[in-house]
């Protein structure tokens, strides 16, 4: 990350901030995703650590898939940032966990160039959901699909 990177990104957190970012690397594009700049991904990895911080790979790309498979589903944002804090959506946003590490900056860049998607729309941690009603609606209406480590993923089958 260089200086650029982080003045926008702070300017961002401002209130009533609009600002243009520009990026010139050439755009990653994986299915319904395109990577715009660093500090989509940046974002992608602070959600990630916090949400999946004390999980191994696996889970931490699976969390990314779920990003991955809201911005193809028309219930939801249609861009990275909106996606990451569409209200209520991820709790680890506002953890003090959601922060920066290189490694899985790493790890979700390797998963993106490998155009990793996931057809899982939700997840949840039973040992620290606090929200019953959201895993009572979630295990109704959508099947189990996957289990990594303390995470369980679901998707329509």
């Amino acid at each position: 990350m260089n200086i650029t990177h982080l003045i926008c990104y702070f300017l961002l957190l401002l209130p009533n901030v609009e600002m243009t970012y520009s990026y010139t690397n050439p755009l990653i594009t994986i299915e319904a995703m395109s990577i715009k700049s660093d500090l989509e991904l940046i974002e992608l990895t602070k959600l990630v650590n916090s949400e999946a911080w004390f999980e191994n790979s696996k889970g931490k790309i699976e969390v990314l898939g779920v990003v991955i498979a809201r911005l193809k589903d028309e219930r939801f944002p249609n861009n990275i940032i909106d996606v990451i804090h569409d209200k209520g959506e991820f709790d680890g946003v506002s953890a003090p966990l959601f922060i920066y590490t290189q490694e899985t900056y790493d790890l979700l860049k390797e998963a993106y160039l490998k155009q990793y998607t996931s057809k899982y729309l939700f997840y949840y941690n039973p040992e620290f959901s606090t929200d019953r009603k959201f895993i009572k609606w979630v295990n109704k209406n959508y099947t189990l699909t996957r289990k990594i480590g303390n995470h369980k993923f679901h998707g329509k089958s």
